[in-house]
């Protein structure tokens, strides 16, 4: 079954079922293994880290190598553009990657590469020649001569106050990238996902930005799925052709082709405006050379611009007005998905549509709201307890009720204990401190100049600053926050 062409279902099916075998389980000192212990357990271990390193995440749709690149410049002090080839090596030094720095700096380009046919929506900004759809990418500069940084919309797409709630992975006891990130907006159907594992391969049609913005509002409001559905259909943008439904995973494409006029009465000329979706300029300059060779065309000229197609074809007498253009010049093709992701348990699943993908994103999304309030009212708590704390301290010490001058910090504490001071509640929160351990610290290290009544005031009208902040809180939904990130996503980019 390993290796027999004919049964490729029940090798994914093997796949699938059986858990990754870490290397401790497996024979280190050089002793022999049977077969099958092989195949089971180093072999499915192999087939398993080849999927994982070519088949991105559900919930970010990114790929190990690609989360590298954008969590090292999430977490990145400057915003200044760096060289390609400097990020490729910051990248493999942070988050211990152990695949070579030409790999990654195909990662970055791709990942910054905005022209049809590629990225809707580029993570990383394309600064120098990063390829064109001319080539399909493949006539980017090299590392050492553009420069790269992170997109304005990724940090929106991509919220700070998640940081802490995402589950970073460790690589030899250093702390790396996390398990996924969670974008507010399922990615994976904005970029779409192209690989190949063993036994599996997902394939992943682009999606229209403003569209997925749409599905993902209404199905906060709980719209009707049918209606969420059809909003998310293949749009790459740029792209002027057609693209139509043939069934839930089959899509039809053409690109554009019309009769052009010509200073000569029966001389005919057609000019290829747009090419089907994923045929890249130069493999369709090879085939008009094979139409030129074959006599079915008089000849071709080119004026495209980076962005756009333009052939200008001379065709034969014996040609007509009536001539299937898209037909005669291979302007069709169909592609199929092949929905195949890692679910947000790093298990690998088989989508039975694109709606579902959008559901278990906004699942894993929602969840991440939800503790994302709890920390943040946690957070706000502790800060104002820290800040009534010090109003209530400094009081006391005005009024008379505590005297600290002159004696033992032990028993100040002992009394700052019986009058209900806490112990640093923000260092409590961080775990920066054991819940039953005295530290009043923030209180009695707070300098001369802020025991005075004035301080109390300050300190109160912060408290109120706080309380309000908590309260609101408290109050907030997180279809509220979810709407409002979407809208500010919305109001920055050009879509």
């Amino acid at each position: 079954m390993a290796f027999d062409r004919e049964k490729a279902e029940e090798r994914r099916r093997w796949i699938e079922s059986v858990p990754a075998t870490s290397s401790e389980d497996l024979p280190s000192d050089g002793s022999s293994m049977s077969f099958k212990d092989f195949v089971d357990g180093e072999m499915m271990r192999f087939g398993l880290l080849d999927l994982q390193r070519s088949i991105p995440s559900v919930v970010d749709g990114l790929k190990p190598s690609q989360r590298k690149v954008l969590y090292t410049l999430l977490k990145r002090d400057s915003d200044k553009e760096i060289k390609v080839s400097q990020l490729a090596g910051a990248v493999a030094h942070s988050q211990a990657y152990h695949h070579g720095e030409e790999a990654l700096v195909n990662t970055i380009v791709r990942m910054a590469q905005n022209f049809c046919g590629a990225n809707n929506l580029a993570l990383l900004e394309p600064i120098g020649q990063f390829g064109t759809r001319h080539e399909g990418g493949h006539d980017a500069a090299s590392a050492r001569y553009i420069f790269t940084n992170l997109s304005p919309l990724a940090r929106i797409l991509f919220p700070a106050e998640d940081d802490l709630l995402l589950e970073r992975l460790q690589d030899d006891g250093q702390l790396v990238e996390p398990k996924w990130l969670c974008p507010i907006l399922p990615l994976v159907l904005i970029n779409g996902a192209e690989g190949i594992g063993t036994g599996w391969a997902t394939k992943i049609a682009n999606r229209n930005v403003q569209n997925v913005c749409d599905a993902v509002k209404m199905m906060i409001e709980k719209a009707d799925r049918a209606d969420v559905g059809d909003l998310l259909l293949p749009h790459y943008e740029g792209f002027t052709g057609q693209i139509q439904k043939l069934d839930s995973r089959r899509y039809f494409s053409t690109g554009k082709a019309e009769f052009a006029k010509t200073s000569r009465k029966n001389d005919l000329c057609v000019n290829i405006t747009e090419l089907p979706v994923g045929v890249w300029t130069s493999k369709y300059k090879e085939k008009l050379n094979t139409f030129l060779k074959d006599g079915l065309i008089g000849g071709f000229s080119e004026s495209h611009t980076e962005k756009s197609v333009r052939f200008s074809v001379e065709m034969l007498g014996k040609a007509t007005r009536n001539l299937d253009l898209q037909r005669f010049f291979k302007l069709q093709s169909t592609f199929t998905e092949h929905l195949v992701l890692f679910n947000a348990e790093g298990v690998l699943k088989r989508y039975p549509n694109v709606l579902e993908i959008a559901t278990e994103h906004f699942v894993t999304r929602k969840g991440l709201y939800e503790k994302r309030r709890e920390l943040l009212l946690r957070e706000s708590s502790a800060k104002l307890k820290y800040l009534e704390n010090q109003a209530r301290f400094v009081e006391n010490l005005v009024n008379g009720s505590l005297k600290v001058t002159g004696r033992k910090r032990e028993e100040v504490e002992i009394q700052m204990k019986q009058f209900g001071f806490e112990t640093n509640p923000v260092k409590i929160l961080k775990k920066q401190l054991p819940i039953d351990q005295l530290d009043f610290a923030y209180l009695l290290e707070m300098p001369m100049s802020r025991l005075t009544k004035e301080e109390i005031e300050k300190l109160d009208e912060k408290a109120q600053k706080q309380r309000k902040e908590r309260d609101s809180l408290d109050k907030s939904q997180w279809q509220q926050t979810w709407t409002t990130e979407i809208e500010k996503f919305e109001k920055f980019s050009r879509f």
